[in-house]
C-alpha cells in the first residue's frame, strides 16, 4: 500500500533551496521478510535524516497567491520603460550572478557534531555518548590487525591499495591482494634472515611503499617496530636498550645508522633499490651487515613462510618515544602500542567519521615520516574502509598533483606560514585584490563556520589557486595534535583557503585517541586538576583521562571553552600568568615573537605576576649589520676607531650588550603589529650565545621544546633577573665617626678564624688571563666596573672573617660593630679582572682612590705575585705611588693550599664523573684530629702547567714537574680554529649539560674495531678516545661527520606543499656532503677541553706514582668553575688508576696565589718563629 501526498514548506521557514519549498511524502507498508543479499564491497549505509518540518497545504503561502505573481511582471515592464538597453543588460547581468551564487550554495556536513557534551561531560562525571556511531563491516568481530588485514583483502581484493609515482611523473598502483603478497615476501625474507615473532626491528625512514608493506608484514608475522627519532645519541640509546639487530632505513638516514655507535646493531637494510659503494665501506668497518629491500624481498620469494595462525590482540604492534613525558626530562619514555590498542584507535576514528563512513572511496598522500604513528594508524584505517593511498617521500606539490587527494592528513606546522605567503601573494596583485579577498575570505569563513554552507563561486574565483597546491580535490583536513590546540586563527585559515571540513584528533602514543575535535572520545573521561592557585582562577588545569577505571594524569594544561570544547595549552610550564595580565600560553608568544629579524631562538619564562623574561639566540648577522648601521666607524677590540661601516666585528660581550636593548625594541613592535597587551611583551632580555639546537636535552627527538629542562638550564639567569638585590654598585654605605644607629641586633664580637691571619689589606695575582684581587672591603660606596667580576660566594663568609684594623680610623670603626654588622665593610672579598684591563684598573683606582681609607703604612705597598707583577710594577708606581711587594708565585699557591687544608676542608671536594654531584673529600691522612694530607701533588693548571710537591703543612714544597699545555694553549687553539670570540661563549660549553659532543670530532675505539666488537683490548671500550680530532683527519669519518650535522628533524615539515623544498636526488649523502660542511665549533671546543684534560691527568699520575703520592690536587684558572674539566679529570684518573686515585678540587682554586700572598709571613716574622 502507497499514500503519496504533495506538500509545501511553511511560510515560517526561510527561502534558502527549492528543495525545501516543494516535495513528496510517500508512505509505504511492505511486508516483511529474512532474505537479505549482502553486497561484497558494500559499507554501512548512510545514516537516514528525518523532516523536522511539518506537512502543511500549498495554500498555506502568501507569497503564492494570484497578487504576488503580478509584482515581478509589473516591476519588469517599469524597468523597461525607465531603463534603456545597457543599463537593463548590467542589470541583468548582475542578477544572474547573484542568482549564480545563491544558487550554488550548498550544505555541508557537519561531521564535527557526532555527539552532544553535557554538563557532566564538562564535569568529569561521565563520558560522551555518540549521537550515530559507525562501524566498519571490516572492523566487526576482529582481534588483533593481522585479522582486519586478512578481512580486508577478502572484501577489496582487487581495488587498487598502494600507489607511488615513477621517475616519469606517472602513478603506479598495487591492488590489495598485490600489496599482500609482497608482504608475505618480505615477511619470509626477514624470517629468512633470523627475526623471529616478538623481536624489535628498527625503522628510520620517509614515508614509501617499501615502509608501509613492512608495516603490514610486521603486524601479519608479529614482529615489533621501533620508531627510531632524534640523532645518534638517540639512536643508539633506543637500538641498544631494545636489542634490535636489523634497522631499515632511507637512503639518507643509512649514514646515521651506520655510525650511532649501538653496541647490538648487527644489519641495516636500505628500503631503496641501491646503496652507495663509501656507506657499504664504513658498514665493513663496523662490522655492520647492509643489505638491500629488495634482497630481503627476493630471499622471501625463494622460500615463501606462511604467517603465525594467530597473533594475540596484547602483541605489541609498535614501541614509540611517547611526545609528551618525554618532555619532562632528558631520557627518552618509550611506550608500548599493542595490537588491541591500534584496533581501539581506528574504531575512535570511525566513529566519529574521521575516517570516511560512506562508500565513496577516498585518496591520501602518505608524505611524512615512520616516526608519525598517527599516520600509520590512519593509513591501516583508510584500508579497512577500502580507500587508497599514495606514498611520497615529502608534502611535495608533484605528488599532490599526479594523485589529487581527497583527504588530507597533516600537522598544524606543515600550515603555519601559508598565511604569510598568501598574504605577500595577494599584494602583488595590487590593493584592490587585497581587499576583495579580505571580503571574500571573511564571507567563506561565516558561511562555513556559522552556516556550515559553502560557495563553489568563491572557491573557484578566490581560493582556487590555494585548493590546486594540495592538487585540488581535497574535502577533508585531518590535523594531528598532541599537546597543544591549532588555533583559532590557523583552523579559520585552513577551512576556507583549502577544505571546508576540517577535523582536529588528539593523539598521544601512551593514551591514543583521546579527543577528537575538542570532544573527548568514546568512552574516555575527561578531569581538570589545578595544579596552583593561578590555574584555580583561571579555570584551567592539568588533564587528567579515565579510562576503563584506569587514571592518568597527562603534563597538559587544559580548559573548557564556552561551546563546551576542550582546549589543550601544552605544557603547564607553559602558561604564563605575567604581570597584570590574563593567562598566556608561551608556545603562541614564542611564535609571534620569533618573527623579528634578530632571533633565531627564543625562549619565554614568567613567574605568576611577574614580567616576561625571553632567553633569545640571537641572529647575529643582522645585530651586526644594525650596530654597524649606527656606528659607521667601527671599534675593535683594542678601543681603537676603523673605518667602514663593515669593518668592525663585534665580539660576544659587545653583541649581547647591544643586542639586548635592540630585541626589546623590536619586540614592542612586533606586540603593537598583533594587538598584545603590554604584560605580554618580555621585559628582560638574556642573550644566549648558541642555538637551541646546539643543546643535546633542549628538544625532544620529535622536536618540541623541553620547557622543563631550557627552565632548569637558565636558572641562574632568572634568578638574576627576579633578584630585587641585584646592583651595579658595592652595596657598602659610608660611615663617618659620628655613623648611624641601627635597630638591628647583633652580637657584640666579630668572630674570624685565629689561623686566616691576612698580613695586609689587599693582594693580587696578576696572571696571563686574569689578575685575581684580594682585600678588605673599604667603608664606601663605589661604583665596580663592569670588567670587575666578584666571587659568588666569598671564603670570608664561611669563615666568618673580619677585621678592622688595617683602616685608618680602625678604632672608631671597632666601636660601631652595630651599624657595620649588615654591612660588608671589614670583609675579606675576592674578585677578578681581566689582564689585559689592568692599565683601566689602575686609573679607576686612581679616580676613586678607595686605598686611601686603609693606614698609611698599608698605602704605600701592595703585595704582587704572578708574572704580571713585574710587568704592571711601573704603571702603579707611576699613577698610584704604590710598589709591589712581589711574592713568589709557587710559594703563594703552596701557602693559600695549606690554608685551605687546614681552615677550609670543607671546600675541597671530588666529582662523580657521570652525573657532576660534588662529593666531600677523599684525602688520605694520618690517624688524628687534625686534616694533614701530605706529601700531596698540586696540580696547578694556568696558562701552563706546574706540578708541585707539597712535603708539609709550613709549606715546603718542590716543583716536580709541568707542561706548556695549559689553559692559554686552549684558548689560543679555540680562538684559532673556531669563531668563538669571548670566554662567556666558552663557558656555556664547559657546563656539563652545555651544547657540544667531542665524539662528533674525536676518532674511538668504536670506529676502529666496529661498535659490536667484543675481546677489546685491556683498559678499552669502544667509547674510548683513540685520537683527538681523529675523524677530521681521516677522509672517510670526516664525511660522514659532515652528513650527520645535516640530518633532518623527525618531523613531517622537511618538505612543505605550501612552499615546496626540492625533491631529494638519488645520490648519497656522503657523496653529496663530501668537504661541504666544517665541523661544529662547540664539538671542536669540547674535543680540546677533553684532549688537554686527558693529558695533564696522565701527566699528573704519572708524577704521582713517580714520586709516590697518594693524592692529588688540581687548582688553576682553566680548573676554576669548569664543570666539563672537572668531569673529564676525575674519569680520566680514575682509569688509569683502576678506580685508587681520586681527583680533588677546590671551591676557591683561582685563588690559592692572592690567598698565599695576603696570608704569607715576612722572612722577620718566619726567622723570629
Amino acid at each position: 500500500m502507497a499514500c503519496i501526498k504533495k506538500f509545501i514548506a511553511s511560510s515560517r521557514s526561510p527561502y534558502v533551496y527549492l528543495s525545501d519549498h516543494f516535495g513528496v511524502s510517500a508512505t509505504l507498508c511492505v511486508s516483511a521478510s529474512d532474505q537479505r543479499i549482502p553486497h561484497k564491497n558494500s559499507t554501512r549505509p548512510l545514516l537516514k535524516t528525518s523532516m523536522s518540518r511539518g506537512i502543511v497545504h500549498e495554500h498555506s503561502n502568501p507569497l503564492l497567491s494570484m497578487k504576488m505573481q503580478f509584482i515581478p511582471l509589473l516591476l519588469t515592464a517599469w524597468a523597461a520603460m525607465y531603463f534603456n538597453s545597457l543599463t537593463l543588460c548590467v542589470l541583468g547581468a548582475v542578477w544572474f550572478l547573484l542568482w549564480c551564487f545563491v544558487s550554488r550554495i550548498h550544505a555541508l556536513s557537519n561531521e564535527r557534531q557526532f555527539a552532544t557534551v553535557r554538563s557532566a561531560v564538562v564535569e568529569g562525571k561521565e563520558a560522551v555518548t555518540l549521537n550515530h556511531p559507525k562501524e566498519y563491516k571490516t572492523l566487526q568481530g576482529v582481534k588483533s590487525l593481522a585479522e582486519l588485514w586478512q578481512k580486508t583483502v577478502q572484501h577489496h581484493s582487487m581495488l587498487r591499495c598502494l600507489g607511488q609515482s615513477k621517475e616519469s611523473g606517472e602513478s603506479e598502483w598495487l591492488t590489495y591482494a598485490d600489496v599482500d603478497a609482497k608482504v608475505r615476501e618480505l615477511g619470509s625474507g626477514l624470517c629468512a634472515l633470523g627475526v623471529v615473532p616478538g623481536d624489535v626491528i628498527g625503522v628510520d625512514c620517509q614515508a614509501n611503499r617499501e615502509a608501509v608493506i613492512l608495516e603490514i608484514a610486521c603486524i601479519m608475522y608479529g614482529f615489533t617496530t621501533l620508531t627510531l627519532v632524534g640523532r645518534g645519541n638517540a639512536f643508539r640509546t633506543l637500538i641498544d636498550e631494545h636489542n634490535v639487530k636489523v634497522v631499515f632505513a632511507g637512503r639518507n638516514n643509512v649514514a646515521s645508522i651506520l655510525t650511532c655507535r649501538s653496541r647490538h646493531l648487527e644489519t641495516v637494510v636500505n628500503v631503496h633499490s641501491f646503496y652507495d659503494a663509501e656507506d657499504d665501506a664504513v658498514a665493513r668497518d663496523f662490522g655492520i651487515t647492509l643489505l638491500l629491500y629488495d634482497g630481503i624481498c627476493y630471499n622471501g620469494r625463494l622460500r615463501l613462510v606462511p604467517p603465525p595462525l594467530h597473533v594475540a590482540s596484547e602483541t605489541v604492534f609498535s614501541l614509540v618515544v611517547d611526545t609528551t613525558t618525554t618532555n619532562l626530562g632528558c631520557s627518552l619514555n618509550v611506550v608500548r602500542m599493542t595490537h588491541a590498542d591500534v584496533l581501539r584507535d581506528i574504531c575512535t576514528l570511525v566513529a566519529t567519521s574521521v575516517l570516511p563512513t560512506s562508500r565513496k572511496k577516498h585518496l591520501v598522500v602518505h608524505f611524512t615520516p615512520f616516526s608519525m604513528v598517527f599516520n600509520r594508524i590512519f593509513v591501516l584505517g583508510l584500508f579497512a574502509h577500502g580507500s587508497s593511498v599514495a606514498t611520497s617521500e615529502g608534502a611535495s606539490r608533484r605528488a599532490f598533483t599526479v594523485f589529487r587527494p581527497t583527504i588530507m592528513l597533516a600537522v598544524p606546522s606543515l600550515f603555519a606560514t601559508s598565511e604569510t605567503q598568501l598574504k605577500r601573494k595577494n599584494e602583488r596583485y595590487g590593493s584592490v585584490y587585497s581587499w576583495l579577498f579580505e571580503k571574500a575570505f571573511q564571507l567563506r569563513s561565516v558561511l562555513i563556520n556559522v552556516h556550515r554552507r559553502d560557495s563553489p563561486v568563491l572557491r573557484l574565483i578566490f581560493f582556487h589557486s590555494t585548493q590546486r597546491l594540495l592538487g585540488g580535490c581535497v574535502e577533508k583536513v585531518v590535523l594531528c595534535v598532541s599537546e597543544e590546540s591549532t588555533s583559532y586563527r590557523l583552523e579559520e585559515h585552513i577551512a576556507v583557503c583549502y577544505a571546508p571540513c576540517l577535523r582536529e584528533v588528539f593523539f598521544i602514543p601512551s593514551e591514543g585517541v583521546f579527543c577528537v575535535d575538542g570532544i573527548p572520545a568514546p568512552g574516555v573521561r575527561v578531569e581538570l586538576e589545578p595544579f596552583d592557585e593561578p590555574s584555580t582562577k583561571n579555570t584551567f588545569g592539568q588533564l587528567t583521562i579515565v579510562r576503563h577505571s584506569a587514571k592518568h594524569t597527562l603534563p597538559i594544561a587544559a580548559k573548557w571553552n564556552d561551546q563546551r570544547t576542550l582546549r589543550l595549552m601544552g605544557p603547564p610550564g607553559g602558561i604564563l600568568l605575567p604581570l597584570k595580565g590574563e593567562y598566556v600560553v608561551a608556545a603562541e608568544l614564542e611564535r609571534i615573537f620569533a618573527q623579528s629579524r634578530y632571533v633565531n631562538d627564543i625562549f619565554l619564562y614568567a613567574r605568576p605576576s611577574r614580567p616576561i623574561i625571553a632567553i633569545v639566540s640571537p641572529n647575529r648577522d643582522t645585530v651586526e649589520f644594525e650596530w654597524q648601521q649606527q656606528h659607521p666607524m667601527g671599534v675593535n677590540n683594542n678601543g681603537e676607531a676603523e673605518g667602514g661601516a663593515g669593518s668592525a666585528s663585534l665580539s660576544w660581550t659587545e653583541l649581547s650588550r647591544y643586542a639586548s636593548g635592540l630585541l626589546l625594541a623590536d619586540f614592542s613592535c612586533i606586540a603593537k603589529l598583533n594587538g598584545l597587551q603590554a604584560s605580554n611583551v618580555p621585559e628582560y632580555v638574556h642573550p644566549h650565545p648558541h642555538s637551541f639546537k646546539d643543546h643535546g636535552n633542549f628538544f625532544t627527538p620529535y622536536g618540541k621544546l623541553r620547557r622543563d629542562c631550557v627552565t632548569r638550564y637558565f636558572t641562574s639567569v632568572i634568578e638574576r633577573f627576579y633578584s630585587d638585590t641585584e646592583s651595579t654598585f658595592s652595596p657598602t654605605p659610608c660611615y663617618t665617626s659620628s655613623g648611624n644607629s641601627s635597630d638591628i641586633d647583633c652580637v657584640g664580637t666579630l668572630s674570624h678564624d685565629p689561623q686566616f691571619l691576612l698580613q695586609v689589606p689587599a693582594a693580587i695575582d696578576i696572571g696571563g688571563s686574569f689578575a685575581k684581587l684580594l682585600y678588605v672591603q673599604p667603608p664606601g660606596f663605589f661604583e665596580i666596573p663592569d670588567y670587575m667580576v666578584h666571587e659568588s660566594s666569598s671564603l670570608s663568609e664561611r669563615l666568618g672573617l673580619r677585621t678592622f684594623h688595617f683602616f685608618a680610623d680602625a678604632p672608631v670603626l671597632e666601636e660601631q660593630p652595630q651599624c657595620l654588622r649588615s654591612s660588608s665593610v671589614g670583609t675579606v672579598r675576592f674578585a677578578k679582572v681581566p689582564s689585559k684591563r689592568i692599565p683601566d684598573f689602575v686609573a679607576y683606582l686612581e679616580k676613586n682612590k678607595p686605598h686611601n681609607f686603609y693606614a698609611e703604612a698599608f698605602r704605600k705597598s701592595i703585595r704582587a705575585t704572578g708574572g704580571g707583577a713585574f710587568k704592571y710594577a711601573s704603571i702603579a708606581k707611576k699613577r698610584l705611588h704604590v710598589s709591589f711587594e712581589v711574592m713568589r708565585e709557587m710559594d703563594s699557591v703552596v701557602q693559600g693550599l695549606t690554608l685551605l687544608i687546614r681552615s677550609a676542608p670543607w671546600s675541597i671536594f671530588t666529582v662523580d664523573p657521570t652525573t657532576g654531584i660534588h662529593y666531600p673529600h677523599k684525602l688520605q691522612s694520618p690517624p688524628g684530629d687534625t686534616l694533614s694530607p701530605f706529601p700531596c701533588l698540586l696540580v696547578n693548571i694556568g696558562s701552563g702547567i706546574s706540578i708541585i710537591k707539597c712535603l708539609g703543612p709550613d709549606g715546603s714544597h718542590v716543583r716536580v714537574g709541568g707542561s706548556p699545555i695549559g689553559g692559554a694553549t686552549f684558548w689560543g687553539l679555540v680562538r684559532t680554529m673556531t669563531d668563538v670570540t669571548s670566554w662567556e661563549e666558552v663557558l656555556e660549553i664547559m657546563r656539563l649539560d652545555g651544547p657540544g659532543d667531542n665524539k662528533n670530532v674525536d676518532l674511538l675505539v668504536g670506529d676502529i674495531y666496529g661498535y659490536n666488537a667484543h675481546d677489546l683490548p685491556a683498559m678499552l671500550s669502544v667509547d674510548t678516545v683513540a685520537s683527538s680530532f681523529g675523524k677530521l683527519g681521516a677522509d672517510r669519518f670526516y664525511e660522514a661527520m659532515a652528513g650527520g650535522s645535516l640530518r633532518r628533524n623527525s618531523g613531517d615539515d622537511n618538505g612543505d606543499v605550501i612552499s615546496p623544498l626540492p625533491s631529494p636526488t638519488v645520490s648519497s649523502p656522503t657523496s653529496l656532503w663530501k668537504g661541504k660542511t666544517k665541523p661544529s665549533a662547540i664539538d671542536i671546543v669540547r674535543s680540546l677541553l677533553n684532549m688537554i684534560s686527558a693529558n695533564i691527568t696522565q701527566l699528573a699520575y704519572l708524577h704521582s706514582r713517580v714520586q709516590n703520592v697518594e693524592n692529588i690536587f688540581f687548582a688553576g684558572g682553566f680548573v676554576r668553575d669548569n664543570p666539563i674539566i672537572w668531569s673529564h679529570i676525575s674519569s680520566t684518573l680514575q682509569y688509569w688508576s683502576k678506580g685508587e686515585s681520586h681527583a680533588h678540587f677546590l671551591k676557591h682554586d683561582g685563588y690559592l696565589g692572592v690567598l698565599g700572598s695576603a696570608t704569607m709571613p715576612t722572612d722577620s716574622e718566619t726567622a723570629s718563629k
